[in-house]
């Protein structure tokens, strides 16, 4: 049986993004559908597991620093970084990462969006001037 829902994630849109929601210990509160399809593994076998088992990069002691996101970590997410990730087969994918952080009266929940890496041409890549 699935534990309560966090606050308003949306399970019924096929065109949802894939999602992850945890709470501020970095342990997985519930998941998207899409999520479950771009994985494998069912909101079962990840609810009340650490993030880390599906984004290996993702320990607990590098998610947070001082109670909030890692700068670092926020930072790597905004430029497009790619992350490991797994599926429940154990095949390796590479992943970009989107936070969202919300308060839902006095507990924070994050909101982690996964989504397979944007292909970019070399040339729309930006690189520092020489």
């Amino acid at each position: 049986m699935r534990p309560p829902h966090p606050p308003t994630p949306q399970h019924s849109s096929e065109h949802e993004p894939a999602a992850l929601w945890l709470d501020s210990a970095g342990v997985i509160q519930d998941c998207s559908d899409s999520l479950e399809a771009l994985t494998g593994y069912s909101s079962n076998e990840l609810v009340s597991h650490p993030v880390s088992a599906v984004l290996p990069q993702l320990s607990t002691g590098y998610l947070f620093r001082d109670g909030h996101l890692n700068p670092m970590l926020e930072f790597l997410t905004h430029i497009g970084h790619h992350f490991q990730a797994r599926k429940r087969s154990g095949e390796a994918f590479e992943a970009e990462l989107h936070f969202v952080e919300n308060l839902s009266g006095n507990k924070k929940i994050i909101k982690l969006l996964v989504r397979p890496p944007v292909s970019r041409s070399p040339a729309s890549i930006w690189k520092p001037p020489t």
